[in-house]
């Protein structure tokens, strides 16, 4: 999956911990069960996403275990949360059903950076957060291990 080689290392293992997180939240949410952690920001935007639907829990499972095969890529080990790939491949029981396509992706981000496109609002925003992560006393790392910069990163 793209987004997933598009992330810098620093976010493509926080986002497999992520993910697992949101999913894992999804089963206790609506079925009441704790299928791999604890739930967590029940209410977040992308919390909420992923348990409206049965599309979206499968958009962000597939997301989830590119981010797993990612992380092995760049850093040629497994990650942690992988372990969770086979409890989370199947959404919970009680997730609606009602769309039958994945619903809008939540743009949470502030207001300055959202547009229409889903996409291009997360690109400008993950541009201005790169260069302010660079501009710290002491700056984060944004690289990509094994991976070409994607070519709309403007750094």
């Amino acid at each position: 999956m793209i987004a997933a080689q598009n992330l810098p290392d620093i976010l493509s293992s926080k986002m497999c911990v992520e993910l697992c997180q949101l999913l894992s939240t999804a089963h206790v949410e609506l079925d009441g069960q704790q299928v791999a952690y604890k739930a967590t920001h029940n209410n977040h935007p992308c919390a909420i996403f992923v348990r409206k639907e049965a599309s979206n829990y499968q958009w962000a499972y597939e997301h989830y275990k590119a981010l797993c095969a990612e992380f092995e890529h760049r850093k040629g080990k497994t990650h942690k949360s992988s372990e969770h790939l086979d409890t989370l491949a199947n959404p919970p029981k009680n997730i609606p059903h009602k769309f039958g396509k994945r619903t809008f992706f939540p743009k949470c981000m502030p207001d300055e950076f959202k547009q229409k496109d889903v996409c291009e609002s997360y690109k400008n925003y993950l541009n201005a957060k790169y260069r302010e992560w660079l501009q710290r006393e002491k700056p984060l790392k944004v690289e990509w291990t094994n991976r070409d910069k994607p070519d709309w990163i403007d750094l």
